[in-house]
């Protein structure tokens, strides 16, 4: 069984049962990658191109030719914690731009969430829609200065070729499968793209796991999942196979917390991951330094 301990540390680390080892499924951004120099880029040149109509191109021109990026960042990276999908990317824009400047400093996860619920569901349609595409044209157009926004963490990146090497860790995102994909071959990893799955609009990343569960005899065991955002986690809860694990660093930065869902750091993250890493190539392996 798993418990929360005063320490935020997790025990059992990595096994239901006596012996077993769980298959591990890893969120992607703010658990694998940092991304949120990337969603800022694309978010806010999709709301440039849509709220001045304009295409991308011009879009990021625009975008080059102001301080825009500089003066919302960090209004971006305060709220980003309450962001899951890519509309809400386009909505945290949305709401930063119209709100003025001296209120800014204001706003709140809750004003956020109140902002976006607000919205009717043709405009958050549009909003997804209009990132989705305006994320194509810069992976497309501008891939090297897109790439520049994703970055692996350090206690991750050594050992990222070891965990795509291990058929029992899977990568579950509400990203697109084929921007994760690109990335991690411009970090030099060759994850294979069956075990990278989608959770898409509307879709529980815990329903995912359901399926996986049912109909794949290689994954009928018990899983962790290890996510950033909580409410994938919250909605893993009533299911017996599945014991979720709030990653600690990322977006979090301790803002957001469950009692009834254990959390882990990345010290202890880097423990934890050391028998999916076993395998043929043990050179592989790779502890960062404290």
């Amino acid at each position: 069984m798993y418990k929360k301990a005063d320490s935020h540390s997790i025990n059992p680390p990595n096994k239901i049962g006596a012996t077993s080892l769980a298959n591990l499924a890893l969120d992607f951004d703010g658990v694998i990658c940092n991304s949120v120099e990337e969603c800022l880029r694309t978010s806010l040149m999709s709301w440039i191109s849509l709220s001045k109509d304009l295409d991308f191109a011009h879009a990021f021109q625009v975008l080059g030719d102001s301080d825009a990026s500089a003066r919302l960042r960090p209004h971006f990276y305060r709220l980003r914690p309450w962001c899951s999908t890519g509309s809400d990317f386009v909505v945290l824009q949305a709401l930063v731009s119209q709100t003025p400047d001296p209120e800014r400093q204001e706003l709140s996860g809750r004003k956020f969430a109140k902002y976006r619920d607000a919205c009717p569901p043709d405009r958050i349609k549009a909003y997804r829609e209009v990132f989705y595409r305006g994320r194509e044209f810069l992976c497309s157009s501008h891939g090297a200065w897109w790439m520049e926004g994703n970055n692996p963490y350090p206690w991750v990146e050594g050992n990222l070729q070891s965990l795509a090497s291990n058929p029992q860790v899977i990568i579950l995102s509400t990203k697109k499968a084929g921007f994760i994909s690109a990335i991690l071959r411009a970090w030099g990893v060759e994850w294979p793209s069956g075990r990278i799955y989608e959770a898409g609009p509307g879709v529980a990343k815990s329903h995912v796991l359901q399926e996986l569960y049912r109909v794949s005899r290689n994954y009928r065991g018990n899983w962790i999942l290890i996510d950033d955002f909580l409410p994938h986690l919250q909605e893993a809860q009533h299911l017996p196979f599945i014991r979720g694990i709030h990653a600690q660093w990322g977006y979090t930065l301790g803002v957001q917390t469950e009692p009834t869902i254990p959390a882990i750091s990345h010290q202890e993250f880097i423990k934890f991951i050391d028998p999916y890493l076993a395998g043929p190539d043990l050179t592989r392996r790779h502890t960062p330094p404290g």
